[in-house]
């Protein structure tokens, strides 16, 4: 996804497009699923590969088993809380399939419009 991310919204240099690149936020909230063989590379090495980035620590890992839909979705509708509390207007979200199915199953049915939806206010 940071490759997605950087390859869809930071111009290239060589081509004169790199003016108005957006930021470019990974944050842990919208991540893979947990599970042991799944860790995010170090910050470092992030920062090193994709340095137009501002990446977190991925702090809550604790996969010994893997996550689950439940826990996948907790975490999904506590991301949709975090991006309504941003001050951006326009936000473009890149993450993986299983994440945005179980984030969108959570929430799908309990509001419409989503930002209208009194269960999801910051």
């Amino acid at each position: 996804t940071l490759q997605t991310s950087v390859g869809v919204f930071v111009g290239s240099e060589e081509h004169g497009d790199n003016c108005n690149n957006p930021l470019i936020i990974a944050t842990e909230l919208c991540r893979v699923r947990m599970r042991k063989d799944r860790r995010r590379e170090s910050i470092r090495r992030c920062k090193a590969r994709f340095p137009q980035i501002e990446s977190e620590y991925d702090i809550s890992w604790e996969a010994e088993e893997r996550e689950t839909d439940e826990a996948v979705a907790a975490r999904g509708v506590e991301f949709i809380k975090w991006l309504l509390a941003r001050k951006e207007k326009e936000i473009a979200v890149v993450s993986h399939g299983g994440f945005l199915e179980q984030t969108l199953l959570a929430i799908g049915h309990k509001c419409d419009p989503l930002v209208a939806c009194d269960n999801f206010t910051p």
